[in-house]
């Protein structure tokens, strides 16, 4: 027995206890199992399945049922939050763990996609979805210079626009993220990025507010951004990260935003879900059908949107011919038949909408329009789709009024979609006024 005990004792000194997650409740009611890795004055630093992420006192009730009591020993308010760094410590802070994703050719050229930061140091990195949608061969690059190939994904959402996936690395340099709570309007933020693979680009703006669409928090800001930042890290100014900059979101005058970073902490893991061998084989099934719906966008659609220009973007000036409404027909099933290969493409969805649209088959319009706005809650384009649906399919006045209000209510913002932008031809003001008067008309019925 004697010898049981000093065996055990042995190990013990060998093989210490491994910590014990501690239990955190928070005052919004979440409770999170989770090893305090730092205390510090306000705040603790959490490790949650390798990833550090910090709550500060005045946001937690307990940590392991004891009651937290900042008025005896611990500090509050957002000034007592860790001191706000200058822009080029933070640039020196977080670059190291900000990624430029890339697709490599099989001659060895490279195809920016987009950016990304790494949030434990084994190689998990988070980005947007439609950063790495469809990409063969997909690489990550490092500031430092080196490469690692994209293994798997631990998580994807395309209604969210969240992706987090896995290198094969260890001891990356990783970011902090934080509760956006932490975030007040008017606070400086900042956004770095490598747009097209040859250098970090740094730009600051404030927090100008926050939404919440489709259940789900957005914080909108005014640093400068390109296409290259989606999937780059919002950073406060205290160096942590407090959102995920998306592209697909990013319109004129200053009006971009970032989804809450508290989106993905429930999906962090170290966990492969679908390698990318698997992922790889249905884009190959998937190929000669985007094949086609390029074709007809090139031969088809164009020539037709330059007619439409040329009309002022007056679609009662337009009419399509027998040949293209033909071709619009086989380019749409094409469409259909990829989504059912890889559901909730965004651009794919997009463009089947429009299809559909040209076909005045409205059930299809319906159907795409609303998942859409699922993944893109900004675009006013969809909720002008939905309400034409709605009135000329479904019959459903009160719901076709209500999606015209939103879409006027996002053009008046001037949250309009780039591409409206870029026409050139106004066609934003033409849109307001065309959604005002079927809104008119949509409340003369139903009166």
């Amino acid at each position: 027995m004697k010898k049981i005990i000093v065996l055990l004792l042995v190990l013990l000194v060998l093989d210490p206890p491994i910590s014990l997650a501690e239990t955190i409740k928070l005052k919004d009611g979440r409770i999170i199992e989770a090893l305090i890795v730092e205390r510090l004055e306000g705040s603790v630093k959490i490790n949650f399945m390798g990833a550090v992420l910090t709550y500060y006192y005045d946001d937690i009730e307990s940590i392991d049922g004891q009651d937290i009591d900042i008025s005896k020993n611990q500090l509050t308010s957002s000034s007592l939050r860790g001191e706000p760094k200058t822009p080029q410590d933070i640039f020196s802070l977080v670059s190291p763990a900000v990624v430029h994703i890339f697709q490599r050719s099989s001659l060895g050229g490279e195809k920016p996609l987009g950016s990304g930061f790494i949030i434990d140091s084994q190689g998990v990195v988070v980005t947007n979805q439609h950063v790495i949608k469809n990409a063969p061969i997909t690489s990550v690059k490092l500031k430092d210079g080196r490469n690692y190939p994209v293994e798997g994904f631990i998580y994807q959402d395309v209604e969210r626009d969240i992706c987090i996936l896995k290198i094969k690395a260890k001891d990356l340099p990783t970011v902090s993220l934080v509760d956006l709570d932490s975030t007040e309007k008017g606070e400086k933020i900042y956004c770095i990025a490598d747009p097209s693979g040859l250098g970090y680009s740094f730009s600051e703006g404030v927090v100008s507010g926050w939404r919440k669409e489709i259940n789900r928090n957005w914080l909108q800001f005014t640093a400068p951004i390109s296409p290259g930042y989606s999937g780059s890290p919002l950073i406060n100014s205290k160096g942590e990260i407090v959102g995920i900059v998306t592209a697909g979101m990013i319109y004129a005058r200053n009006i971009n935003f970032a989804l809450d970073i508290n989106e993905i902490k429930p999906f962090i893991s170290k966990t492969i879900k679908l390698s990318f061998v698997s992922y790889l084989e249905d884009v190959n099934r998937a190929e000669p059908y985007r094949k086609e719906v390029l074709q007809y966008n090139e031969t088809v659609l164009a020539p037709m949107v330059e007619r439409l220009a040329r009309a002022g973007g007056d679609f009662s000036k337009f009419t399509e011919t027998e040949a293209e409404l033909e071709a619009t027909r086989k380019a749409a099933e094409a469409m259909s038949k990829y989504l059912e290969i890889i559901p909730n493409d965004q651009d794919m969805l997009s463009q089947a909408l429009k299809a559909w649209g040209i076909l005045n088959d409205y059930e299809k319009v319906l159907f795409y329009a609303k998942k859409l706005s699922g993944i893109i809650p900004f675009n006013c384009t969809n909720y002008i789709s939905i309400g034409d649906a709605l009135a000329m399919h479904v019959g459903d006045l009160p719901a076709a009024a209500k999606a015209y209000q939103k879409a006027i209510e996002l053009l008046e913002a001037g949250i309009v979609p780039q591409a409206v932008v870029d026409a050139g031809i106004g066609l934003e003001d033409v849109m307001l006024l065309r959604t005002k008067e079927k809104l008119q008309e949509i409340k003369k019925l139903m009166k």
